[in-house]
């Protein structure tokens, strides 16, 4: 599946300027539905939580009927932080439609993208042979506003990689302009959207910012409706603070990732790949009850309006 491609055209807007590289060479300027095995004494609950959009199927370029993921009709990988698993490259390469794919890479959360330095967002990518890959990023939220070609790569792309860093700057430089309504348009046109870390907590628009076992929350894009996202989830033990946030906004389903984890949300499943494992805090039923995660390991698919309930 995998092979080195000689060139690949990198349109960094951030510099103004499309730069070629070698697959050797450095960019430096200036720088679902299955059953659940989990045991569930009580009731099933119907939980709403869906993509942005699903995807009409006569809408998407070059799949076919006895293509293996004919079934991941736009959607998302929602990866913990950490390492990345090459299954998960693998996986993400394969949605994003491989070597007929278009990809761009948002390098955003990171501050080292606004110094010029892309290498740490790109050479994961380049070693696929995608069809094309673009970097977008805007140092600031004017760049966004006042241009109204800057979407234009994630018209025509088959998959975007949000890469890790701070998701306060993609908020604060993406949210509400067309860049949030372009990466929904992907997942309609049955796209796949994937981040990681910050990249991933991004994608629920109620975000959790920051905070230890209280969660600061701010806006994110509404890529996932209905969800709560969190990342370097056991590593860091990230528990109360995700259900501290359910607890705070209890029409949300709270979704914890492992590092090395990664969520593929598609229009009939989620399924867990990677080396973790990814924790699902159910609605509460009364706002003071104290309930621990369901845990779904790698290679677990489940549907997500069919988590079962917790004991009574």
């Amino acid at each position: 599946m995998r092979a080195t491609r000689a060139f690949v055209s990198v349109l960094a807007l951030a510099i103004g300027a499309v730069v070629h590289l070698s697959a050797d060479a450095q960019v430096s300027a200036r720088p679902v539905s299955s059953s659940i095995d989990t045991p569930a004494s009580g009731p099933k609950r119907t939980i709403s939580l869906q993509a942005a959009s699903q995807a009409n199927p006569a809408t998407v370029r070059g799949r076919q009927d006895s293509d293996a993921n004919a079934d991941v009709l736009g959607g998302l990988l929602l990866c913990g932080g950490g390492p990345l698993p090459e299954t998960l490259l693998d996986k993400f390469f394969e949605l994003g439609q491989a070597q007929r794919g278009s990809l761009v890479i948002i390098p955003s959360a990171s501050s080292f993208a606004d110094a010029g330095d892309l290498n740490y967002a790109i050479e994961q990518w380049t070693k696929f042979p995608w069809a094309s890959i673009q970097v977008l990023h805007a140092r600031n939220r004017g760049e966004v506003e006042k241009n109204a070609n800057f979407v234009k790569p994630l018209e025509e792309a088959t998959a975007v990689w949000i890469s890790g860093g701070d998701q306060r700057r993609l908020a604060e430089r993406y949210l509400g302009t067309p860049v949030e309504s372009a990466l929904k348009s992907v997942v309609t046109r049955g796209g796949i959207v994937g981040g990681t870390s910050a990249g991933s907590a991004i994608a629920s628009r109620v975000m959790i910012s920051g905070g230890r076992q209280e969660p600061v929350i701010a806006n994110g894009l509404d890529l996932l409706p209905g969800a709560i996202i969190d990342q370097h989830f056991s590593q860091r033990k990230r528990y109360e603070r995700l259900a501290s946030a359910v607890k705070q906004y209890p029409d949300r389903v709270g979704i914890g990732i492992d590092e090395s984890t990664g969520l593929v949300v598609s229009t009939k499943e989620a399924r867990v790949l990677g080396a973790g494992a990814v924790y699902v805090y159910p609605r509460p039923k009364v706002a003071s009850e104290k309930y621990e995660p369901l845990r779904f390991e790698s290679g677990t698919a489940f549907s997500l309006t069919e988590i079962p309930a917790r004991k009574e």
